[in-house]
């Protein structure tokens, strides 16, 4: 069968099977017609094996169809039904077949959507979690039954859209074929060719003009190809070929020529272009919008640029890049990765991290997406005046306008326009559907309900481009369910999105408050230490007279500014590190004066569709100035809870600010110290083999080699020393000739550095710069901990060892101490109010320790305690040989361990008065009343 005839039997096909199907009286036939009409199949019966069997347990399942020889299993269910459970259900089939048989694929049919999951390679979902470089495939390093067990993301065809999606279903057929190719995966090919065009180009710009001169054109030219790709595959333009037709009639040499000629013809109306223009220029459409207004420098096309610019659908562009076709990719993901072209040092530099599309409806869908989709159904489900009420929710969604200050390639943006148009098409489906009158043109969610500030001009074009394509996509889309053409161009000028720096621009020159709605975005990731002069400027500037914070609080202030007497809501992605530590008291202490949190999540690792992800760990958070009625609500991973208040840690819990302090809350609280720092450059520590070396060399020297404890030694274990010269003059350690090397090693290290304290410590360089090693047994608390331990490790070490910095110690501890510190009431209150490293744990006394509240114990209370505490260092013994990293591991942690932690967290329970069952966010809120409590009082 030609292609022609195939694209012909697929309209046949779907036209057929519009709107029915029984899942027990047509499902074969439907699939036989499906592969003999579209696919050519002559005996489509011999590669199905309908209601093949599966034992799962003791029953007997049935499979609806098998295609053995293609590894395919389907699972069908019957028109209008829900396709919500059927792939767990197929998937419980797959799991219990014989290895030999496992299906790679499943698809699930209801007869007017097939929804494609491939088990081998689960894309999406699986791609963006587990690999990192995303230009590559190698997903044979996952087994099968960690990808059975992952969340897995179908790939969707809709019944009505066969005729242009039926390749993506050759894989029933061919075991090899690859046609099942998601948006991410097109969008990454794509972004690796332009890539290399962009590279070529520079290299061209380069030879006349420095960076400066020639930044702009390039950025430019860039974001102008990548349109015309589009716009061919798309038949914006007349034909597929119409562009490369055109280049191509253009000899080699004057081909950047070409290009301008083109985007002065793109811009120009067809009644004011020249009269003898070209027969291949005068076709083209004119485009307006700005996107080709400006006159631009473009160099010689080399051999490379000609053969790389020959991108269009169906050529393969490198031996590498998969074939793509330029009309499916998706502009959210696209927009984003299209700005990862720049330069990934850049990127970080200016905080650029892009939001994924999964994180962007993190945020969208609680602000307003859920209520709208919520409205829709309940019309649906009425009797009487739907079409009315249809075209009321059309009307109100048209309205809604939204504020991205910080939009980037606009991926917030385009994500909201494409989510909202598909709403607005479902809408108008359903209006068609019950015989309403669709006006002529039917369309009123615009892209100019959308504003954005971007500080860089590349990223302002790169965004208008996402929104264009967004905006024809939705369109044909329309088309289709109206059954009518719409004019796409001329292009809209799109003069919302501007180009200023958020920081320095008023909002109300942007958008008024009175007429906006809702903010959203993902401000940029710059922390204290790493902003340049220019953006520390801005944070002084917004946050006056406030201690550093991370760059990302300045949209907080001016959010919260702006939406003064508003209803709008706001909701930004931004860093844990504002919810947790020093950062939370001098951010949340002024806003809380005048917004409150309506709705956050909690940490969560950062998936972005960039090229180059970003190694972060986020939260997001939802606020408004109004009174709002609706509930609030806090969501950690899969759990969604319910709040009567959110604080600035993201807690049910008051409103509190938790402060450092040189000395704990509770007077009759031990001292917490940090370990001693050498400021040595490795020249005190050495390894155990260095040790005996030392030793064997200077027997004398066993008097000044300690053993040494940072961190990585004592969760994991490991063996280090160090040389403890406290008491021992310089004139003595030069009997020590190679050990000496060492101490004068010190010296100019310290002589070096910049900072006046640490010049000072040369004149003492046997000595740690910090000494605070206690004189007794003490307490050590590593400064960071993963993220993957109910309980921080905690343990008694001798006075001999010496900690260093990387710990805290608490010398005047004994069992009782070690009890409340080691239970959950104290673990609760540390991962509430702690800075984080990633999503580590980072422990301090000034925060978490000192501000730990110690209720008021009884003498039971306390031998209670200290018999529990002892028993978890009995049990520990009893585990010879684990490390207190694999002890308190979640999945390794003995039963016997985790018992006796039970017992001490009821006994520091029953002390504190709580419930026996109180979860760790009732704890925390009872923690926090106490806090309030006590330094009200003060």
């Amino acid at each position: 069968m030609t292609e022609n005839e195939q694209i012909s039997a697929a309209e046949k096909f779907s036209r057929e099977w519009k709107g029915h199907g029984n899942e027990e009286a047509d499902y074969q036939i439907f699939w036989i017609t499906l592969l003999r009409d579209v696919f050519g199949i002559e005996k489509p019966e011999k590669i199905l094996m309908p209601q093949a069997h599966v034992k799962i347990g003791k029953t007997l399942g049935k499979i609806d169809l098998l295609m053995p020889r293609t590894k395919v299993l389907i699972e069908q269910k019957s028109f209008g039904k829900s396709l919500d459970s059927a792939f767990e259900q197929a998937k419980r089939y797959a799991e219990n077949l014989p290895p030999s048989k496992r299906p790679r694929w499943i698809i699930t049919c209801n007869f007017s959507e097939f929804q494609i999951y491939d088990l081998e390679e689960p894309f999406l979902s699986y791609i963006v979690e587990n690999v990192q470089n995303f230009g590559k495939r190698n997903f044979k390093i996952f087994s099968y039954e960690e990808i059975i067990n992952s969340k897995f993301k179908p790939v969707i065809i809709k019944l009505e859209n066969l005729p242009q999606d039926f390749k993506k279903l050759t894989f029933i057929l061919d075991a090899k074929a690859e046609h099942l190719l998601p948006e991410l995966e097109v969008s990454v090919a794509a972004v690796s060719s332009l890539k290399k065009l962009y590279e070529k180009f520079e290299v061209e710009y380069k030879k006349n003009s420095k960076p400066a001169d020639y930044f702009n054109d390039l950025n430019i030219l860039m974001v102008r190809l990548v349109f015309c790709f589009y716009a061919s595959d798309s038949r914006i333009f007349k034909d597929k070929h119409q562009l490369l037709d055109y280049l191509h009639s253009v000899p080699e040499k004057i081909r950047n020529q070409a290009l301008i000629n083109l985007f002065s013809v793109l811009d120009t109306p067809k009644n004011l272009r020249e009269k003898n223009l070209d027969d291949k220029l005068k076709n083209f459409p004119y485009i307006n919008g700005g996107l080709f207004e400006e006159i631009i420098k473009i160099p010689k096309f080399t051999q490379d640029i000609n053969h790389l610019a020959a991108m269009s659908a169906n050529e393969e562009v490198l031996s590498d890049i998969k074939r793509f076709n330029w009309s499916v990719i998706n502009p959210t993901i696209f927009g984003a990765m299209f700005e990862s072209i720049l330069n990934p040092e850049f990127q970080r530099n200016q905080g650029m991290h892009y939001t994924s599309i999964a994180n962007i409806h993190k945020v969208i869908d609680i602000l307003f997406l859920d209520d709208l989709h919520r409205i829709f159904n309940i019309i649906k489900r009425r009797r009487k005046n739907k079409i009315q009420e249809l075209f009321g929710l059309q009307e109100k969604i048209s309205k809604i306008k939204f504020l991205d200050p910080a939009c980037g390639s606009g991926n917030f943006l385009t994500e909201t326009y494409l989510s909202l148009r598909k709403l607005e098409n479902e809408i108008l489906r359903e209006i068609d559907r019950l015989g309403g009158e669709i006006p002529e043109n039917p369309i009123k969610v615009s892209i100019d309900q959308f504003f954005g500030i971007e500080i860089f001009s590349y990223g302002v074009a790169v965004a208008k481009t996402a929104l264009w394509i967004a905006e024809h996509q939705t369109l044909q889309e329309t088309k289709k369910i109206i059954g009518r053409d719409i004019d796409y161009l001329p292009l809209g000028k799109n003069t919302n999105i501007h180009c200023a720096n958020a920081l320095q621009i008023d909002w109300q020159k942007i958008v008024s408050s009175d007429e906006l709605n809702y903010i959203i975005g993902n401000p940029p990731f710059v922390g204290t230490k790493y902003q340049s002069a220019a953006q520390k400027s801005d944070v002084l500037n917004v946050c006056k007279n406030f201690k550093p914070l991370d760059y990302v609080a300045c949209w907080y202030f001016l959010a919260a500014k702006f939406i003064q007497g508003t209803n709008i809501m706001a909701a930004f992605v931004s860093t844990n590190s504002i919810t947790q530590g020093e950062q939370v008291a001098p951010l949340w202490k002024i806003l809380d004066n005048f917004v409150h949190i309506d709705f956050a999540h909690r940490t969560f690792k950062w998936l972005s569709e960039s090229e180059n992800m970003a190694a972060v760990h986020c939260v997001i958070i939802g606020f408004s100035a109004a009174k709002n009625k609706k509930s609030k609500i806090i969501i950690d991973g899969d759990k969604k809870i319910s709040a009567k208040n959110i604080n600035g840690y993201l807690q049910d819990a008051p409103n509190i600010y938790i402060e450092k302090r040189k000395s704990p809350l509770d007077k009759n609280a031990p001292i917490m110290t940090k370990g001693s720092q050498p400021t040595d450059d490795g020249n005190f520590l050495m390894t155990e083999a260095e040790r005996d070396y030392f030793l064997k060399k200077y027997p004398d020297s066993k008097k000044f080699i300690r053993p040494c404890m940072g961190a990585e030694e004592f969760l994991n274990g490991k063996k280090r020393f160090c040389f403890w010269f406290v008491g021992i003059e310089l004139e003595e350690i030069k009997n020590f000739p190679e050990i000496y090397l060492r101490v004068e090693a010190v010296k100019n290290f310290r002589l070096a550095s910049k900072k006046l304290a640490t010049k000072k410590s040369a004149a003492t360089p046997q000595l740690f710069q910090e000494i605070r090693q206690p004189k007794k047994n003490y307490i050590l608390v590593p400064r960071v901990s993963s993220e993957n331990r109910k309980y921080i490790p905690i343990d008694f070490l001798p006075a001999e060892t010496i900690s260093s910095d990387a710990n805290l110690m608490i010398p005047d501890a004994n069992l009782f101490h070690f009890g409340i510190l080691n239970s959950s009431v104290h673990n609760a209150w540390t991962r509430a109010v702690c800075g984080r490293l990633k999503s580590d744990y980072r422990y301090s006394a000034s925060v978490v320790y000192n501000n730990f509240v110690w209720c008021e114990f009884t003498e039971e209370n306390v031998q209670k305690i200290s018999k529990t505490a002892e028993k978890i260092l009995e049990v520990r013994k009893n585990f010879e040989g684990w490390t207190l990293a694999q002890l308190y591991n979640e999945k390794t942690m003995p039963e016997e361990l985790r018992k006796a932690h039970e017992e001490n967290d009821l006994a520091v329970m029953e002390a504190y008065g709580f419930e026996k069952n109180l979860s760790e966010e009732e704890i925390v809120r009872e923690l926090m009343n106490l806090y309030k409590e006590l330094t009200s009082e003060r």
